[in-house]
């Protein structure tokens, strides 16, 4: 990118200024010349930003005194060719081709270098550098690490998540586990130096493991005891239907067959009591519907003792005998019906149970009769516990066995099951080491800032200048010493060699250097000299008090009336 031309009208001090620039070009002038503000003036262009206001609203402020509109113009090229770029003052508004900003505010000035923090830094390193972290390039270098491809699978989502630092937390984390699985394994604290020579304690006798066959005959005697107990229960479900009662179950039904004649003679006597009491009920009933019928009544109002009869309501003496008379009859009715009800319920009780008797009399009968078919299921029984008993003697034999196996396994193989889990332990903490800041992550970073030294090296000689370098924590140093405690001067020269090298591996071709006086004009000959020897476009601006006399490689623009019509150059 060249800068060629630059046309302020109304721009703060300028009511018109036409610039055109060389390779080097040196803004000079006295203070208020309006040398900042040409720098100023290209980087609005070419950002659309203004370090004097913060707001659009605001750009009236940067009209030059009693002037209505204004106008920025840059003109610049590259490889695409010539464009044009301008800001229309107060409104704001940008017309023509916008410049690639990926850079560009590390060229203009706008932000410096040396004054990033540690991750902007590297990034930007990187970028400069064109050193890209893959997926695919970690793969290699872990393999070229001796770090294993499985291994390699599980720590790449944490790498591509949260970088190399992820990594390594997550290659620590696995570590822990492994070594928690060794100490369960051995049933010791996990050493390095202890790990490598462990053997068992081998003081307690090892267990025989049990041959095949014995496990066979163990597991041919559980399946056949299992197979007759099914048989047993088989048979005994079969002959529930035909066997003989069990003595008890004979005692019952000789008690309830006992219970017969007597549960009939209750039964008899319930039934002629019932026939007596259903007797009385109906004469009673009887009897009030009679007295009833007179149709005696009470007087709702006097309660007097009425009769009615043909229609009229008449006083009757004797009505009175005959409601007592009603009432008494009703009392001794409702006694007769309760217990009538009650020698029902009674009957009804009695005649289950002698249902439940004739049966035991039937069942003993046919007992007696059948008992040559019948089968004794107690003996059936006391057959299905037998066959129980065995099943759990040869389930607990077979375990017993398999127990015995396992035990043997596991002592002969602890050994090697220790060593297994070192070996994952050792790639482990071989690759926490791999992951770790000066591994990996250091290869990359050496890709990265080698070139950049390299030309910040280059630029430091060719200047004159003590060496500037970054160092591997990202931190800009002059002759070794901290960027932060470097003076004014020194700072500059760091500035100035930090944005051409910048320009130079960004390809963004130029930069804006302000502040040049702050060189003692000795250090400004060595600076002038050194930038004219670069493949990069300079623009600076600088106070002096007279137009300096330069050689020719440097383009001197001096400012001597910050309302002059017209300045080219």
């Amino acid at each position: 990118m060249w800068l060629q031309k630059c046309i302020l009208t109304n721009y703060l001090t300028h009511h018109h200024l036409n610039l055109t620039f060389g390779t080097v070009s040196l803004i000079s002038g006295l203070n208020g010349a309006g040398k900042t503000s040409v720098l100023e003036a290209i980087r609005m262009v070419l950002t659309g930003a203004d370090a004097r206001v913060d707001h659009k609203k605001d750009y009236p402020l940067l009209l030059t005194d009693g002037a209505k509109k204004g106008v920025i113009r840059l003109t610049w090229e590259d490889q695409d060719g010539s464009h044009d770029s301008q800001i229309d003052l107060p409104s704001g508004k940008r017309s023509g081709t916008g410049a690639d900003a990926t850079f560009l505010e590390y060229a203009l000035g706008t932000k410096n270098i040396a004054d990033l923090k540690e991750k902007d830094m590297k990034a930007l390193v990187y970028r400069l550098s064109h050193v890209q972290i893959t997926t695919q390039r970690v793969t290699e270098l872990l393999a070229e690490s001796e770090v294993g491809p499985a291994l390699t699978k599980l720590l790449l989502p944490s790498i591509r998540a949260g970088g190399f630092a992820a990594g390594e937390k997550e290659a620590k984390e696995m570590l822990r586990v492994r070594k928690g699985v060794w100490e369960e394994i051995t049933g010791e604290d996990y050493g390095k130096v202890k790990a490598e020579d462990w053997r068992p304690d081998r003081s307690s006798p090892v267990p025989v493991a049990p041959t095949a066959a014995v496990i066979s005959a163990a597991e041919n005697a559980m399946t056949s005891a299992r197979t007759a107990l099914e048989k047993a229960i088989e048979n005994m479900g079969k002959a529930k239907g035909h066997s003989l009662p069990s003595a008890a179950r004979l005692a019952e039904l000789s008690d309830k067959a006992a219970t017969l004649p007597t549960l009939q003679g209750v039964l008899s006597t319930l039934e002629a009591g019932i026939t007596v009491l259903e007797t009385d009920v109906s004469l009673l009933q009887q009897d009030i519907a009679a007295v009833q019928n007179g149709h005696h009544v009470t007087c709702p109002h006097c309660q007097a003792a009425l009769v009615y009869e043909d229609g009229e309501l008449l006083p009757n003496a004797l009505a009175a005998d005959h409601l007592v008379d009603v009432s008494d009859r009703q009392q001794r009715l409702d006694t007769a019906t309760a217990k009538l009800v009650a020698l029902r319920n009674e009957s009804r009780d009695t005649v289950k149970s002698i249902a439940i008797a004739e049966q035991a009399v039937s069942i003993l009968s046919q007992t007696t009769t059948a008992s040559g078919d019948m089968v004794d299921l107690t003996v059936l029984q006391e057959n299905v516990a037998r066959r129980r008993t065995d099943v759990v003697v040869t389930e607990q034999a077979l375990a017993d066995l398999q127990k015995q196996l396992q035990t043997a396994n596991q002592s002969s193989s602890q050994e090697e099951r220790a060593k297994k889990i070192l070996g994952q332990i050792q790639q482990l903490e071989h690759a926490v080491t791999v992951l770790a800041p000066d591994g990996i992550p250091a290869r990359f970073l050496s890709a990265a800032l080698e070139p950049f030294n390299t030309r910040l090296s280059n630029a430091s000689t060719a200047a004159h200048w003590p060496l500037i370098q970054l160092t591997p924590e990202m931190r800009v140093t002059w002759r070794g010493r901290p960027y932060a405690l470097c003076s004014e001067s020194e700072k500059w020269r760091v500035n100035a060699v930090l944005a051409v090298v910048l320009a130079e591996m960004s390809e963004i071709g130029f930069v804006l250097l302000d502040r040049f006086d702050v060189l003692e004009p000795k250090g400004r000959s060595n600076a002038l000299r050194w930038l004219t020897q670069c493949s990069q476009q300079v623009i600076l601006a600088g106070t002096a008090k007279e137009k300096p006399k330069l050689p020719n490689s440097v383009q001197v623009i001096w400012l001597d009336n910050p309302v002059a019509n017209s300045v080219a150059a």
